[in-house]
C-alpha cells in the first residue's frame, strides 16, 4: 500500500513538473523494495540476495543509502511523530547484521 501510494504521488509530481514545463522526476525504481522489506523481517542475508539475485556488497551498500534516507526522515523539518516512529522502527529493523557490521 505505501507503495502504492508513493507511485501515486510521484505521478502527481511528475505531472506538475510537466505542466510547469520542468524536467520530469526519474520514477521510482521499486526493484530493491521486496528484498529490503524481506530484510527488515528478519529473512536471512543469504535467502535475500537469492531471492533479490544481488552481490551481499551491493546489498549493503543499498541498505546504507535506505538508512541514511531513513535518518534523514527521523529529523526532518515538519515530519509528524507517526512519521518520525515509523522511519525509527524502520532503521532499527533494517540496520542488523552485515549492514550493522560493515559501519564499525
Amino acid at each position: 500500500g505505501a507503495l502504492d501510494d508513493t507511485q501515486h504521488l510521484w505521478s502527481q509530481l511528475d505531472d506538475l513538473e510537466r505542466e510547469h514545463r520542468l524536467p520530469g522526476s526519474e520514477p521510482l525504481a521499486a526493484g530493491l523494495a521486496p528484498a529490503m522489506y524481506s530484510w527488515a523481517r528478519g529473512v536471512p542475508l543469504d535467502t535475500v540476495l537469492a531471492h533479490a539475485e544481488m552481490a551481499a556488497g551491493d546489498f549493503v551498500r543499498w541498505t546504507k543509502q535506505v538508512i541514511d534516507l531513513l535518518d534523514q526522515l527521523t529529523n526532518a523539518d515538519g515530519a509528524t511523530a507517526d512519521l518520525t516512529l515509523t522511519a525509527r522502527k524502520a532503521l532499527d529493523a533494517v540496520r542488523r547484521g552485515i549492514v550493522a557490521y560493515s559501519s564499525v
